[in-house]
């Protein structure tokens, strides 16, 4: 994706259809570039939000790990872009906590995607 960037690993049930983290993924993306607290926030850090890529998964990239493997075994890994000011990665960490990830776990299960187990931060 980019050179700087924080990767997070998740469990993930076989079932995780990728194909629709990244609707959410670009879903939410599109809903922050219109939000007007967003915007404001980007815009009083001298961020203007054209000039930033404009699908969500320019920003946060997923893929899988494990494809033949037992479904307890199978890992996603979340790559979230952090080359951009702090603000923007700040706003992009926030989207995948907040709202990304519980709208996948809502649509496809709640096992769906589970934070890897040897992972510290119980929150995602």
């Amino acid at each position: 994706m980019a050179d700087a960037a924080e990767t997070l690993k998740y469990d993930a049930h076989a079932r995780l259809d990728l194909g629709k983290v990244n609707e959410e993924i670009n879903q939410a993306w599109s809903n922050a570039l219109q939000d007007p607290q967003v915007l404001s926030q980007l815009k009083a850090n001298g961020i203007d939000a054209s000039t930033l890529p404009q699908t969500g998964t320019q920003v946060i990239g997923v893929e899988k790990e494990g494809e033949n493997l037992t479904p307890d075994e199978i890992k996603i890994i979340v790559t979230i872009v952090t080359s951009f000011a702090p603000v923007v990665a700040t706003i992009v960490k926030d989207l995948w906590a907040n709202k990304i990830l519980p709208r996948i776990r809502a649509k496809q299960g709640e096992d769906s995607i589970k934070k890897e187990k040897n992972n510290e931060d119980p929150k995602a």
